[in-house]
């Protein structure tokens, strides 16, 4: 870790032993510890419309999913500086609190929308076992454990793993993307007699042109998954 990282998590880590009542997004006193402030949560817009169409679009999917039923939500606009926020504070600080309070702030809006259908277990997309050690943790499992204990869902954190390290997303274009994840997941084996038939909702932190998720869905389809939903915790704007 950077010294200007170290130094930024120590005063981050001594702030919450002062006042541990505090907005992850403003720093701002919430009601409840790790909570959003009221402010924050009148701001956050969250997306309305899911973007299976925009994705099949412009992916080029295998026939598993093809056939599937197979949807894709977001929660909130990646645009949004305080959503940026939010997820930076659980990637990069080793905190949960901001991805925490907007997985749970996601789930309860899906829970009152009648075209959302409740799975039967929800996933995290993993990360390469090399990435886990260096960062110590997967910020996609901790919005999963947040979204499946609002949904009131089993969690399988270990039903799906990374068999290889891929480079990073971040340069490439999205048929780049797709190239360098394809047959990056695999479902364990023991996980796949539960899974077969099985509605799954997978779920990430950010999506961008959603490679990866189709990747991991490809392998849930695979293992017998019998529906699909892709989510994510924000998602870029994206056209058709």
């Amino acid at each position: 870790m950077k010294l200007a990282q170290a130094v930024e998590r120590a005063v981050y880590d001594v702030a919450g032993l002062f006042f541990p009542q505090l907005c992850p997004i403003c720093r701002a006193r919430s009601s409840e510890e790790f909570a959003l402030c009221e402010a924050c949560v009148a701001h956050l817009r969250l997306l309305k419309s899911p973007l299976s169409d925009v994705l099949k679009d412009r992916l080029k999917l295998p026939e598993s999913l093809i056939v599937m039923p197979l949807s894709v939500r977001a929660g909130f606009p990646y645009e949004d500086a305080k959503v940026v926020q939010a997820i930076a504070v659980g990637k990069y600080r080793e905190g949960p609190a901001g991805l925490g309070a907007l997985a749970r702030l996601w789930a309860e809006r899906l829970l009152e929308s009648q075209a959302f259908n409740q799975p039967d277990y929800v996933l995290a997309v993993p990360l390469h076992p090399k990435r886990l050690r260096e960062r110590g943790y997967n910020q996609a499992e901790l919005i999963a454990k947040a979204f499946g204990k609002t949904l009131s869902v089993t969690v399988l954190p270990n039903a799906l793993t990374r068999t290889r390290a891929t480079v990073s997303q971040t340069t490439l274009s999205a048929a780049e993307r797709q190239t360098n994840v394809a047959g990056a997941f695999v479902v364990a084996e023991k996980f796949k007699p539960l899974l077969h038939g099985r509605h799954v909702m997978l779920v990430d932190d950010v999506l961008t042109t959603g490679s990866t998720l189709m990747a991991c869905a490809e392998a849930l389809a695979d293992a017998g998954a019998d529906k699909i939903t892709l989510g994510a915790l924000a998602a870029t704007r994206m056209r058709g």
